[in-house]
């Protein structure tokens, strides 16, 4: 992946809700991952892969199966999968850039977007707290600022 510039988009809230409902079946590979059932043992190792793709350096990117508004209602349920991507393993930095600007390396347009510079779109928000020292700042309800190519969406 790393040598093909190929994007991991781990999706990873999904599987902690399904694996509270569904028993995967049993795998030899299990056996060397921690956890009492199954499903705990496969949800370990899928946080494995997401860590040893961070570790090789395979960008890693924010999205969200919104299959169905009352279980991933869209955008809040991005929302959810970047403290998921944290809580499995990323700090909030790398969490934050997979939210924002390697998503826009993994579309080819970070020409335009997924970084605050000079010359791009201004879609930024301004949150209440501080999300590199809790990444729950990002949250709907902390949002005090937002724009979106450099108009106000929403003012304090």
């Amino acid at each position: 992946m790393k040598e093909k510039d190929i994007t991991f988009c781990p999706t990873l809230q999904f599987f902690y809700e399904w694996f509270t409902v569904y028993e995967p079946p049993y795998r030899p590979i299990h056996d060397k991952y921690p956890g009492k059932t199954t499903a705990e043992k496969e949800l370990n190792r899928i946080i494995d892969n997401l860590q040893n793709a961070n570790k090789k350096g395979i960008r890693i990117t924010v999205g969200s199966d919104s299959f169905c508004s009352s279980l991933t209602p869209y955008g809040k349920y991005a929302i959810t999968e970047i403290y998921t991507l944290n809580k499995s393993g990323l700090t909030e930095m790398e969490t934050i850039m997979a939210a924002t600007k390697n998503g826009a390396e993994m579309l080819k347009i970070d020409d335009i977007t997924g970084t605050l510079e000079n010359g791009k779109f201004a879609d930024l928000l301004v949150l209440d707290g501080n999300p590199l020292e809790d990444i729950h700042n990002i949250a709907v309800e902390k949002m005090e600022v937002i724009m979106k190519e450099g108009e106000f969406v929403k003012r304090a």
